[in-house]
């Protein structure tokens, strides 16, 4: 919990890999986050709180939304950058997307118990935005990296 806390404050000691490798890319697709709208969808322990934090922590305006939440598709509109992690198939549909959005889907699900699907509905969502990241192959690389990192850090604690 000591983490967490240090996570809201804005002085992380680990922060959580998927959390992490969708930060990494939003740094490189958009390197200043300042004032941009940012929707966050999903409230997960290592998905959604961490990297609402770590947006905030970098002057992003951010807005949480869950399962509780009226109107998200009406919330998600405005968004310059949309990240859903609900893990609810094809969830987020083209009307859900500002034009010129970039899109991070970090859900993965297997409605039919083989296919990954994502939360976004990815090809009606493609035409509308800068950038959309698709589901397999997208975010899921990008944790497996930042796992790495993260255990380098851990091991480089366990030295001192």
């Amino acid at each position: 919990f000591i983490n967490q806390g240090k996570l809201v404050q804005g002085k992380p000691v680990m922060i959580p890999a998927t959390a992490l490798g969708c930060f990494f890319l939003l740094r490189e697709l958009s390197p200043l986050l300042n004032g941009k709208q940012v929707v966050m969808m999903g409230r997960s322990n290592l998905v959604g709180k961490p990297l609402a934090f770590l947006l905030l922590a970098h002057h992003g305006t951010v807005t949480i939304v869950h399962s509780k939440t009226k109107n998200p598709e009406k919330i998600s509109q405005d968004a310059d950058i949309l990240i859903s992690a609900t893990g609810i198939p094809s969830l987020v549909k083209e009307s859900w997307v500002k034009k010129g959005a970039l899109v991070l889907d970090v859900g993965i699900s297997f409605p039919d118990g083989k296919t990954p699907t994502g939360d976004v509905d990815f090809k009606s969502v493609l035409k509308k935005v800068a950038h959309i990241t698709p589901v397999p192959e997208g975010i899921g690389p990008l944790t497996v990296f930042m796992t790495m990192i993260n255990l380098v850090k851990a091991a480089s604690y366990c030295e001192n």
